[in-house]
């Protein structure tokens, strides 16, 4: 198979399999012959409790009173500062947002989230007009 070096799982892209299931990630041995090359990941392999702890700051949003769809009306730039104020925060070991109660990581990953959506047409070649956003 191209693109995979030999021996490697074409699932998992790991060389562990062993019997029945990948020593590494555990998928399971029949994986490892499907050819899925090409095809998006798994979303097993997301890690949830994180994806839900990060939409519980974008639902404290809505709860503060934005519109569930306004974070697209806000420029980029605005989630790049917010990031920031939020890994300063980690940095001095403040795990907490005070106004939020939520976590200052689940708060820097949604902006950085916001961040990769907003410019995502950037990166496909779009263009993005600062004017059009606010």
């Amino acid at each position: 198979m191209s693109g995979f070096k030999e021996g490697e799982c074409p699932s998992c892209h790991h060389a562990q399999h062993v019997g029945q299931a990948c020593l590494v990630c555990n998928c399971p041995a029949e994986a490892a012959i499907k050819a899925d090359h090409g095809k998006p990941f798994g979303f097993r392999l997301l890690a949830w409790d994180a994806v839900l702890e990060v939409l519980e700051v974008y639902h404290y949003g809505i709860k503060k009173g934005y519109l569930a769809e306004s974070w697209r009306t806000v420029s980029p730039e605005r989630y790049l500062n917010a990031m920031v104020r939020h890994l300063i925060a980690l940095l001095r070991n403040d795990k907490i947002d005070q106004e939020s109660g939520l976590r200052h990581a689940a708060h820097l990953a949604w902006n950085a989230l916001a961040y990769v959506a907003l410019t995502q047409g950037e990166w496909k070649g779009w263009t993005w007009q600062a004017s059009d956003k606010g």
